[in-house]
């Protein structure tokens, strides 16, 4: 009964995660197992030969095909001398049993495709991005490929690629190289961001001249903070910590050394938007793919895998509103810390 287990277990799937305006019932999962015994019958020209192909009994199939006859209202099955055959109504029915046949070859296929994916994927990743742009599928991606395994490679910028190194590339920068293709590119917003404690300390800056005038600054080289505020409000502003390391800069805000430019997603993780403040500064994640190695099918599966995360990157839940007007929740929260 192989062809019919794999098929009701694969409709059971289905009837969990589909939506309801087109759920499947259990008595549409019973009505496909009679329709399977149907063609079985068909297929291997009577009962008797059928229940020894799907290793069940006689009385099995007997009652399916019966019960599909009484929901139906017609007779599927006619016996003479010469055994069991099925009627035109039947026959009919089990012409339409190939789809069904098509989908579990799809099935196979993809079970036979997940075991010759296999082997190692070089991945750069420009240091900081996956602060950034943390893969928390992974975990379920290895589960699905054993057998495959990344190779990742963390530089501060894309002048360490050897490209002949390298099958896929998460970068901020540009790459120009004859054998590099870009696969995608996702813009993300940033904002302003601060810990709760240097807030409590320090105050919540009401407007951006507040808090350039009153405030300390985290930054790294080629700064944002510098197409954020201006040539002439960033000579002005205090900045007391350049790093060229973005996970040095992550750190520093997060223990409270001052303000500094992020992607949004770090209201996710503990830091606090100063989201009455408006940053026009967006950071812009690249992915780039070796055009000599990119159609590999272990490579293929990576970037797919790669770009599948970016097209999730997105602003996260939208600041609240009262009668239109936003409301900076996290300056509140920001005030109660002690």
């Amino acid at each position: 009964m192989h062809l019919i287990s794999e098929l009701s277990d694969r409709l059971r799937t289905v009837h969990h995660t589909m939506s309801e305006s087109v759920m499947i019932t259990k008595k549409d999962l019973y009505m496909i197992e009679s329709v399977l015994f149907l063609h079985a019958i068909d297929q291997f020209a009577g009962k008797r030969k059928a229940s020894e192909a799907l290793a069940t009994s006689i009385d099995t199939i007997n009652k399916y095909v019966e019960n599909l006859e009484q929901d139906l209202g017609v007779k599927l099955i006619s016996s003479n001398g010469r055994g069991s055959q099925l009627t035109g109504t039947a026959q009919k029915i089990v012409s339409k049993t190939t789809k069904i046949k098509e989908l579990l070859d799809e099935i196979y296929n993809i079970r036979h495709e997940n075991r010759e994916i296999k082997g190692d994927v070089r991945v750069f990743v420009a240091m900081g991005y996956a602060s950034y742009m943390i893969p928390q599928d992974l975990s379920a991606l290895f589960d699905l490929f054993p057998d495959l395994r990344i190779l990742s490679h963390s530089s501060l910028d894309t002048s360490d690629i050897n490209v002949r190194d390298i099958d896929v590339a998460l970068t901020y920068q540009e790459i120009n190289d004859y054998d590099i293709v870009k696969i995608a590119e996702k813009e993300v917003h940033c904002g302003f961001f601060a810990s709760s404690k240097y807030l409590s300390e320090h105050g919540y800056p009401e407007n951006i001249e507040d808090m350039i005038k009153n405030h300390r600054f985290v930054t790294k080289h080629g700064s944002l903070l510098k197409q954020a505020f201006g040539e002439e409000r960033f000579k002005q502003a205090r900045i007391n910590f350049i790093s060229n390391n973005p996970l040095a800069m992550i750190n520093a805000i997060e223990n409270n050394v001052g303000i500094g430019i992020m992607p949004l997603s770090f209201a996710l993780k503990g830091l606090v938007c100063l989201d009455n403040i408006i940053c026009n500064t967006p950071i812009r994640y690249r992915l780039y793919a070796n055009k000599n190695t990119k159609d590999i099918p272990r490579v293929r599966t990576i970037i797919n895998f790669y770009k599948a995360i970016m097209a999730k990157l997105e602003n996260p839940v939208p600041v609240p509103c009262i009668n239109g007007n936003p409301i900076p929740i996290m300056r509140e929260l920001a005030n109660k810390v002690e």
